[in-house]
């Protein structure tokens, strides 16, 4: 058992969130990544998903996940449910960049809500909320 929680959220209806998001997730274009591989783990908060993500999207073989900069974070959609990053016990992000020029950059708070460079990486991701994403 992993020692990873849910980043928690102040939002009333967990609903009207998920619309929320996904609306800005087609409204501000995400980035598109390829699922190089996924696995279930078990976390102290329940189950989650680690991920290799690569930005090459020409394999076709490979499952596609979409990347928003929402609120100064990461949000993805894949398999028609909204993500963010798993954090620790201390708040951290549990991710690694795996190519990125300026490593800490990501890290830096700015008054600007500027979304890190695309690049390689490896997270453990939970869903928002229990119920999938409808068209």
């Amino acid at each position: 058992m992993k020692k990873i929680y849910k980043k928690q959220y102040n939002f009333g209806d967990p609903v009207k969130y998920r619309i929320f998001l996904k609306a800005q997730i087609l409204k501000l274009n995400p980035r598109l990544y390829s699922v190089v591989c996924s696995r279930s783990i078990d976390t102290t908060s329940g189950p989650m998903c680690a991920l290799k993500l690569i930005t090459d999207i020409a394999n076709p073989n490979l499952e596609p996940i979409a990347e928003c900069w929402i609120n100064d974070q990461f949000i993805y959609l894949w398999r028609e449910h909204c993500w963010a990053i798993a954090v620790t016990s201390n708040g951290q992000e549990v991710f690694t960049y795996t190519s990125f020029d300026e490593p800490k950059a990501h890290q830096q708070k700015n008054k600007f809500d500027i979304a890190p460079k695309p690049c390689n990486k490896v997270l453990v991701i939970h869903k928002i909320g229990d119920e999938p994403i409808s068209n």
